[in-house]
């Protein structure tokens, strides 16, 4: 999708909607017509607790002249310094606009339509630091690491995605967990998406961060983190549990250069429940929605982040085996035959560890002040926590 920017600036917040801003946005992608305009607009939130880095609302539209569509969700970056901050840093925003505009007609995974993306020009100040730490030795940066998430969290620079309300459709529940079907269904799902990007050139355009760009500076937001998940978890942890923990801990940066220098595609990077549409008795059964995460790096990242924190560990126990082929068989109906089975193997347990390490990024980097996202991380956690002891970290790095 190609869009031209509208004349009137987007919206910072939710309070900044007009029906002046959403005629234009509207326009320059032709999803209404010239001859049309929105008349009036209303907006409820959507979502509370789950968007960490990002404020979502409904929109209802009214138009004079040709219709459009009647309502739509619209989701810009949050109102919360921490978390925007860390939305920023990651540069979450931006993925989520350029997937939109760049990559999503490349594949035919279900996802929300989308009317309008864009996001305003970087200021020429933020665009001279940005190279300017580029050029700095990861250390340096690392050391500069407060400073700059605070500054990240402050900058008014406007992202904003409009796309199609799913309405009824059935969303996810992470904290509830899934059912071994829906689970299957949603590997395969990912496995297409994965499959699409398998060693994809698009995956080398500039603005793609990879899982293993600046490792020691991803590691400096788990030891700033670590000690808010520790007091929060520390009841949970036994001694085998720890091992594993003061691994990943004495390992972060060889564990994220590892994990990510292997096998490249386009990881979604926030695989979970809570971003999966759910169409009961269709034929493709899930679509995805949320492309923040994306990046270019190892597949099952993804697969762990969604397996184990995402279903009952007894469940999980009992099924993993056979969800894992299940991906691993889509993966190859699609047409990735340079990937076996026994590979997978191996570098499964390599990806449940960077999945612990990002766990403890976000506990103790999010602003987790409402209990919808309290419930959402910290049971993906004690999920993750409660098979962690089985890792066999001596072969980790082998």
């Amino acid at each position: 999708m190609t869009t031209t920017t509208p004349s009137i600036r987007m919206p910072g917040t939710l309070d900044d909607i007009s029906a002046e801003w959403l005629t234009s946005a509207l326009r320059t992608t032709d999803t209404i017509q010239a001859d049309s305009h929105v008349s009036k607009m209303s907006w409820e939130l959507l979502g509370e607790g789950q968007g960490f880095l990002g404020d979502l609302a409904r929109i209802s539209l009214e138009y004079e002249g040709t219709p459009g569509p009647k309502t739509a969700v619209l989701k810009i970056p949050t109102t919360k310094p921490e978390n925007r901050g860390l939305g920023v840093m990651f540069s979450a925003y931006e993925n989520e606009v350029r997937f939109y505009n760049e990559l999503a007609q490349h594949t035919k995974i279900r996802m929300p339509q989308c009317y309008f993306a864009d996001l305003e020009d970087e200021p020429a100040s933020a665009a001279i630091a940005a190279r300017v730490l580029g050029a700095l030795p990861e250390q340096v940066t690392l050391w500069l690491l407060d400073r700059l998430a605070t500054a990240a969290g402050k900058t008014d620079r406007r992202y904003i995605v409009l796309m199609e309300d799913l309405g009824e459709t059935r969303i996810g529940d992470q904290v509830a967990g899934a059912t071994v079907e829906e689970a299957g269904n949603a590997l395969e799902v990912l496995a297409e998406f994965h499959a699409t990007y398998w060693n994809n050139p698009v995956l080398n355009r500039k603005w793609i961060v990879r899982q293993d760009d600046t490792p020691l500076v991803v590691h400096g937001l788990y030891e700033r983190a670590f000690p808010v998940f520790d007091e929060r978890f520390r009841s949970q942890i036994d001694a085998p549990t720890r091992a594993v923990i003061d691994w990943v801990t004495a390992n972060g940066p060889e564990l994220l250069r590892r994990i990510g220098g292997g096998t490249q595609t386009l990881v979604h990077g926030d695989y979970r429940m809570d971003n999966l549409t759910f169409y009961d008795g269709e034929e493709t059964p899930v679509g995805m929605i949320d492309f923040q995460g994306v990046s270019s790096g190892h597949p099952l990242t993804d697969v762990a982040y969604f397996l184990r924190p995402n279903l009952d560990p007894d469940v999980a126990d009992a099924a993993e085996d056979d969800l894992l082929h299940r991906y691993h068989a889509a993966l190859v109906g699609h047409g990735v035959t340079d990937y076996s089975w026994e590979q997978l193997q191996r570098e499964y347990e390599l990806a449940q560890l960077w999945v612990l390490h990002r766990g403890v990024i976000l506990i103790g980097s999010l602003d987790m002040s409402h209990e919808r996202g309290v419930q959402i991380v910290e049971r993906a956690i004690e999920r993750a926590l409660r098979v962690a002891s089985r890792i066999d970290t001596s072969k980790a790095l082998a």
